[in-house]
């Protein structure tokens, strides 16, 4: 269990993961229906019509899921791996935010397609 603590690679994944996957499985049996300022994915993109909405909720839950499941391998391999404390929680840091910024580009990029073959 110290190692687990101790170690970045194991510890951060694991709990950003779980939350990636189990948020991303609540939005995409339950994503808000109408555009709302509180919650969802929302971007000016996500926003600009209810099919945009529509269509971002569940591409950026299946998207989040997917970055759960790669965070959950991340800590699995992770737990083999014996580096520094000092290097181990800026590297799972980084990893997380990495995956966040991959999902917001995904996510923005298929909008900009379906807002631009709608106009």
């Amino acid at each position: 269990m110290d190692t687990l603590i101790k170690n970045g690679l194991v510890l951060l994944p694991l709990l950003v993961g779980i939350t990636f996957l189990l948020v991303g499985f609540i939005m995409k049996k339950r994503p808000p229906k109408t555009i709302n300022h509180l919650y969802g994915y929302r971007t000016k993109r996500s926003m600009k019509n209810q099919e945009s909405w529509d269509f971002a909720q569940k591409y950026s839950a299946q998207e989040m899921v997917q970055a759960g499941f790669y965070l959950l391998a991340v800590s699995i391999i992770g737990w083999f791996i014996k580096l520094p404390e000092m290097v181990t929680y800026p590297l799972g840091i980084g990893i997380i935010v990495v995956l966040m910024i991959l999902m917001f580009v995904r996510t923005e990029k298929v909008l900009k397609e379906i807002n631009k073959n709608s106009d």
